[in-house]
């Protein structure tokens, strides 16, 4: 805020000096005050045409650096919190079978989720969940919407979910069909609510998810989630650069492309932080019975798909999709007890 109230002042002070050096310079060769004006000595027309104009073209160059100084101040704080993870960092987890988790490839082959026990929270925070903690088990296919009040801990959970945050009690953990281990992060995708946008094309921001997609399935990802028409108006398609990424998106744009990327990555578990927010209420009802239904829905009937959600309509659709669980981390947190689980 300080660096971004000094720059308009800084840009109009660099201006008027500029003026004034300039006009300083001209001025000095005019024998009689603006006499040379009519005799044709000393400050011409043009020349006094040029002083006036220069103060509104040096103060348009240097506009800009309201949003420079903003933007340092922002990457300063990013900075910050990026070393001070940086340092607190310990060496890297292994996955099971010795191998170190950042080299560990996606798995790709149905999973069965298990949740034993489990109370979730942040660092410094209250731990969530009911004393004894939730248990359910999740097959191939399995659906699960979280539901509840804003800052009740649905996004933690989710994060807790994903192997991204430690259980504060508790296990989840994931097996194949044979039973053996699998790694959690390398079986789950994370649709994460303020996902990035990047400043590059459409089709690059989808690629992200599985850079071997093909066109065909790039396409029927943007027609599953309803960005056709968007994609169709567009200057050049799929390949039309979206300047400044999520500046150059609506809302509702925004999360379909990412639920479109979702749709992408190969990955059996998928876990959906508010994926129908910003969307009209029709909309956002479509979607999100799409998402709860594993036959004929967005996501294919072997991957298991956890939806986080404000949306009232969701205890309609849990009750109403065969195998579909709700869990209510509003009554959760208030009164210490697993309520809804419905089908499954």
């Amino acid at each position: 805020q300080a660096a971004a109230a000094a720059a308009t002042p800084l840009a109009l002070g660099a201006s008027v000096l500029a003026a004034c050096l300039i006009g300083i310079h001209l001025a000095s060769s005019v024998p009689t005050s603006l006499a040379g004006v009519a005799t044709g000595e000393g400050l011409t027309p043009m020349a006094l045409g040029v002083l006036i104009l220069l103060p509104l073209s040096a103060f348009e160059s240097t506009g800009p650096l309201t949003q420079a100084g903003i933007q340092l101040e922002r990457s300063r704080q990013s900075a910050a919190r990026v070393m001070a993870l940086v340092d607190g960092a310990g060496p890297p987890e292994e996955a099971p079978g010795g191998t170190d988790r950042t080299d560990r490839p996606i798995h790709t082959a149905p999973v069965t989720m298990r949740i034993d026990g489990l109370r979730w929270g942040r660092p410094s925070t209250p731990d969530l969940g009911p004393a004894d903690g939730v248990s359910m088990r999740l097959p191939p296919g399995g659906r699960l919407i979280v539901v509840g009040e804003s800052g009740s801990g649905k996004s933690t959970l989710l994060l807790t979910l994903a192997g991204l945050l430690a259980p504060r009690a508790g296990v989840v953990t994931c097996q194949d069909d044979s039973g053996d281990p699998v790694d959690l992060r390398a079986a789950t995708c994370y649709f994460a609510e303020e996902g990035h946008i990047f400043s590059t094309t459409v089709r690059e921001n989808l690629l992200v998810a599985r850079g071997d997609a093909t066109a065909a399935e790039i396409s029927d990802a943007v027609a599953a989630v309803g960005l056709s028409g968007w994609v169709d108006s567009l200057p050049d398609g799929l390949d039309t650069e979206l300047v400044g990424g999520a500046e150059a998106v609506s809302g509702g744009q925004r999360r379909r492309l990412l639920l479109a990327r979702a749709l992408l990555h190969p990955a059996p578990i998928v876990l959906l932080d508010e994926p129908t927010e910003h969307l009209d209420a029709d909309d956002a009802a479509r979607i999100l019975r799409r998402l709860t239904v594993g036959d004929g829905g967005l996501f294919g009937p072997d991957r298991i798909v956890v939806v986080v959600t404000h949306q009232t309509v969701a205890q309609e659709i849990s009750g109403s999709e065969q195998g579909c669980r709700l869990l209510e981390i509003a009554s959760v947190a208030a009164t210490g007890k697993t309520v809804g689980n419905a089908g499954g």
